[in-house]
């Protein structure tokens, strides 16, 4: 075929596809008219049918499709096909064709409106032509836009009725629910006033006066549905009883609210969905509570959307109320049942705390106290600005509002106009986290005073000579960035050891070990243990700088290790700065982990930011009795002599805690690791670890060290997921401590300790 032929094709196709265009718009219109026609026959009645035929129109249509992406854009699923024919019909809005809260009306002209009952969502649609309109045209189409409505309302108000009456008997009739039920299994809560037919529980749905509008229905696999025709838009259930007073939480979920419930001890109001959030909050605006938002980042990555939080979002809006987001994709329940219940209670008792303590709560009622409210003085921001000059930390707008007496919307208007203008002068910030609370721009500055004596380092000692090699002033982070088994625990120890004796406090925060193993780590140093009294332990894996800032501002804070949970590393940079802030002329030394690929600790090079000096530990290899590793320093500020910056030394641990150089400092492009690893291995010939990058590392009963390489270790993780990942780093370092992986087929066998542990966590939920 020539290509005059081939162009010659194409363009008769192209000319097929635009008469076929014309062709359906051409049946368009004479549809239209036909049915304009049907309209005014006299047998209307038994002819409607064949006119719904004809009116419907798929997605594609002009106001059809205009429709569904104003339904769609609402955040109601929209129905599959729309009949324009000024006649309301119904739909389901979430995907369940059992239940119709959706709604919409079309006239042939394009205009209408549309809602869900259950969300409380509710929009108008202009008709086409809408802008050369009269005044009278305009009255005239709302009154029919509000006659429909009406009509439409009247009709639901039936339907609830009948449903609210038929959700009593069914819950009257249903029993207690058995904590036994495999959805609160799997959700690793109690029942708190569910009821329970059958396999399914059943949820009551209130409204302000106690009584009961709806019910939610949960079978065991988790499946939830509403009751056809029952009211939701600001319907609602209390977890934990009505009072208020010392606070409470708003949230969506069942499950979720029962978490946060037994997790904090305060009562919880579930708003069942992220629709009816706003409504909620806004009818219990009035008490001292807090919107517990979910965190959808799934669905945010999916479509571009939260739902959760720009639900949270409008609800604060409307309510005037504190928002907390949780910190994980998903929400509280999910937090607490992968992290446990003790995280869920840290995560409330650090970010409520500081809300409730600033409510003004009247303890012989639910509400805010109104008594001897100021009235709002004449020059509002001037004395805003005043109100934060004279105050240091954060503030809410609830406590501007009691503070100057703002009631009225037009106040709270100018309230907000006030903090604005602060904000952009630079005098307050927003909180990420919690909507409406402020936090003070400290404007003071302690200028630098060359005429003062200069200041001293800080009287630390740091083994392998280091010490000699950088300067450390006080108020100052060292990070150890280490692999597993790599030594940051002993590189610690052996600070600390160095400095008994001197005249600082020494503090070891320790989030792995027990008090019995810290003794017994301290024991393989063979002297005696009054000498470590001196040094202040405790287990502690959260809130360091709090340790800090009230039992060692001015000595030596060791942290073995700063952790986040999985999928919040990019908080780490956040912590150490947190920890930096709380010193007052200390040092603290925070051990981070790290993969054994990578050059800094997990939280990426944000990690380095704080740090006068950045160590990095690698395990090399493995001798009889001792475990060789390498120590680089990545980062070295105020060096003293010979700048040692991307030098790095070997040194050998034995028993656990003593450590000696094997490899002095060395510049780390002369150091041929591969080798250095045979030579010290030479010693240990039941050792054999291939030399490349492994995924994870084992130990054997032979002492041996094997390793799996990338490949195999991708297979794994797309068998069973990410949490595979944990696992397996679980096995490796529980391999250096106790002899269980066998030397010949631990190949099979870590598979199969990883398959036994999943179904082992999976049997927990369940």
């Amino acid at each position: 075929m020539t290509a005059t032929d081939e162009r010659g094709r194409k363009g008769r196709r192209t000319l097929g596809w635009e008469l076929w265009g014309m062709k359906r718009q051409i049946a368009k219109v004479l549809r239209m008219l036909l049915a304009e026609f049907l309209t005014r026959l006299p047998y209307w009645n038994w002819s409607s049918r064949l006119l719904d035929r004809l009116l419907v129109v798929e997605e594609g249509g002009g106001m059809e499709k205009g429709m569904i992406e104003k339904i769609r854009d609402a955040g109601i699923s929209p129905p599959e096909q729309i009949i324009n024919d000024g006649s309301i019909h119904r739909f389901p809005s979430n995907g369940d064709a059992s239940d119709k809260a959706g709604y919409y009306l079309l006239y042939p002209d394009g205009g209408g409106f549309f809602g869900c009952w259950r969300s409380g969502i509710y929009q108008t649609v202009k008709p086409d032509g809408a802008e050369t309109w009269t005044d009278q045209d305009r009255a005239a189409y709302r009154q029919k836009i509000e006659q429909a409505k009406a009509e439409a309302t009247a009709q639901r108000e039936r339907e609830q009725a009948e449903a609210a009456e038929k959700a009593r008997k069914i819950r009257n009739s249903a029993a207690p629910a058995n904590p036994e039920h495999a959805y609160l299994k799997k959700k690793q809560i109690g029942p708190h006033g569910a009821r329970q037919t059958g396999k399914t529980l059943i949820l009551s749905i209130e409204d302000l006066s106690g009584k009961i509008v709806s019910i939610q229905s949960i079978d065991p696999e988790g499946k939830k549905k509403f009751l056809p025709g029952g009211k939701i838009s600001g319907g609602f259930m209390v977890i934990g009883g009505r009072d208020f007073t010392q606070g409470g939480f708003i949230c969506e979920g069942y499950a979720t609210g029962a978490s946060i419930h037994e997790a904090t001890g305060k009562p919880v109001i579930v708003a069942f969905n992220s629709g009816n959030l706003p409504a909620v909050a806004e009818a219990f605006k009035d008490h001292p509570l807090t919107i517990a938002a979910d965190n959808d980042l799934g669905t945010k990555i999916k479509t571009g959307k939260n739902p959760g939080i720009e639900a949270a979002k409008k609800a604060a809006d409307v309510s005037g109320l504190p928002c907390l987001v949780c910190p994980v994709d998903s929400d509280f329940n999910d937090l607490a049942v992968k992290y446990g219940t003790e995280t869920l209670k840290k995560f409330f008792n650090e970010n409520v705390l500081n809300i409730l303590n600033n409510l003004n709560i009247n303890d012989s009622s639910q509400q805010f106290s109104t008594k001897n409210t100021p009235e709002p003085p004449q020059n509002l921001a001037g004395n805003i600005k005043q109100f934060i000059e004279n105050s240091t930390g954060s503030f809410h707008t609830r406590d501007i509002d009691a503070e100057f007496g703002l009631k009225t919307r037009k106040e709270k208007q100018a309230r907000s106009s006030a903090l604005l203008y602060l904000y952009k002068k630079n005098f307050i910030n927003k909180d990420k986290s919690i909507t409406g609370r402020w936090h003070i721009i400290d404007s003071s500055i302690d200028w630098i005073d060359l005429d003062a004596p200069a200041e001293e380092n800080f009287p630390l000692v740091l083994p392998f000579g280091l010490s000699e090699a950088v300067s450390i002033p006080p108020k100052a982070i060292i990070i150890l960035a280490g692999s597993t088994n790599a030594g940051k625990t002993a590189f610690i120890f052996n600070t600390l050891r160095l400095n008994l004796g001197s005249d600082f406090k020494k503090t070891y925060l320790m989030s792995e070990m027990g008090p019995g193993e810290y003794i017994t780590r301290l024991k393989s140093f063979n002297e005696p243990l009054d000498k470590w009294k001196e040094v202040n332990a405790a287990s502690r894996s959260y809130d360091f700088n709090g340790a800090i800032a009230h039992h060692n501002l001015d000595g030596l804070t060791c942290i073995d290790y700063l952790e986040e949970i999985d999928g919040e590393y990019f908080k780490i940079a956040s912590d150490i700065r947190n920890v930096y802030d709380a010193l007052g002329g200390g040092v603290a030394i925070i051990a981070i982990q790290k993969k054994a690929s990578n050059q800094t600790a997990r939280g990426g090079e944000a990690t380095m930011e704080k740090s006068r000096l950045y160590l990095t530990l690698d395990y090399l290899a493995t001798k009889e009795n001792s475990i060789v590793c390498a120590l680089k320093i990545t980062k070295l500020k105020n060096f003293i002599g010979k700048n040692l910056q991307n030098h790095e030394l070997h040194f050998e641990i034995n028993r656990g805690a003593q450590i000696s150089k094997v490899m002095d400092w060395t510049p780390c492009a002369k150091v041929d690791r591969e080798r250095c690893k045979a030579e010290y291995e030479r010693t240990n010939p039941e050792t054999d670890l291939d030399q490349k990058d492994y995924a994870v590392t084992f130990r054997t009963d032979a002492g041996r060290i094997v390793g799996m390489n990338n490949q195999d270790y991708s297979k794994l993780l797309q068998t069973h997921g990410m949490v595979a990942a944990e696992i397996l780093e679980e096995i490796a370092a529980d391999s250096f401590k106790r002899e269980f992986i066998k030397d010949k087929g631990w190949f099979f066998q870590v598979p199969k300790i990883l398959k036994k542990k999943i179904a082992e966590r999976e049997a927990a939920l369940v």
